[in-house]
């Protein structure tokens, strides 16, 4: 389990420079919110970048945090291109929560700050979650 947890945090990473990984990531994604909503699905999923890309701009080394799959979110395509944007994470927090109540999973709207701690926090939730529910894979200690 600490090796699938240390593999997953620094495995699962999306950004528009490092975009190989992205149909395994919306697939964990959605896999997660099944595991989390039951067989809610999302229409049209695009996978939001809770801290933005455009952080990366003021500050390149932010590229693992930024891209890690626990800054990310599925939500609707709509959604994602014309509310959310480049927005602040608590303007983006309560848009979710209005239009998108379903999209929050592994604690990702739970947070008054949304920063690399936070991230790195829901990356370890995604991660277990993903060992014990999603893929049950069986812990040999």
């Amino acid at each position: 389990r600490d090796q699938f947890m240390l593999a997953f945090e620094n495995r699962f990473v999306y950004t528009k420079r490092n975009s190989s990984d992205k149909r395994i990531i919306q697939y964990t994604l959605e896999r997660l919110t099944k595991a989390q909503h039951g067989n809610f699905k999302i229409d049209g999923p695009s996978i939001e970048h809770l801290l933005p890309q455009s952080s990366l701009k003021e500050d390149p080394d932010l590229e693992m945090t930024v891209g890690s799959i626990g800054n990310l979110l599925l939500v609707n395509n709509r959604i994602n291109g014309r509310d959310l944007a480049n927005k602040p994470y608590s303007e983006k927090r309560q848009i979710i929560k209005d239009k998108s109540p379903m999209s929050d999973t592994a604690g990702a709207l739970s947070n008054d700050i949304w920063d690399e701690s936070s991230i790195k926090n829901r990356t370890q939730a995604i991660g277990a979650l993903a060992f014990d529910e999603i893929w049950k894979m069986p812990n040999t200690h």
